[in-house]
């Protein structure tokens, strides 16, 4: 978890009554952003119609959790079809969106064309 001011209580015991505090704060930091993972999976639609439930990706650093700060955390990020998924040619619209905090909150995103069994890769640059 990060962020700032926190203090550990080191015991120098096994007397529960016997405990020393370290004087300083300190600060855990987020990790470099290294994943894009789908915290809410797109759903279906009729061909050129918003997708029923739109997907929802999290930027996050090597422990799964999502970066709030830096240039990661405002990053664009990309849906497409896959080609194997896609032999029908169908493209995604608003396909492009940005983070905020981390969070990819996708609104409006549609697959123009009829097809069955679509799988959607989302990408963005450093990933």
């Amino acid at each position: 978890v990060a962020g700032d001011f926190f203090t550990i209580l080191f015991r120098l015991s096994t007397d529960p009554d016997i405990s020393a505090l370290w004087p300083g704060n300190f600060s855990i930091t987020q990790g470099q952003g290294t994943f894009l993972s789908i915290a809410v999976q797109p759903g279906g639609a009729f061909g050129g119609e918003d997708l029923s439930v739109q997907p929802v990706i999290h930027v996050t650093d090597i422990l799964g959790n999502n970066l709030v700060e830096g240039d990661l955390a405002s990053t664009a990020v990309t849906a497409t079809l896959t080609t194997e998924s896609n032999p029908w040619g169908g493209s995604v619209g608003n396909g492009i969106q940005t983070a905020v905090r981390g969070v990819v909150n996708y609104a409006g995103i549609s697959v123009d064309k009829y097809g069955y069994c679509y799988m959607m890769r989302f990408s963005a640059p450093g990933f």
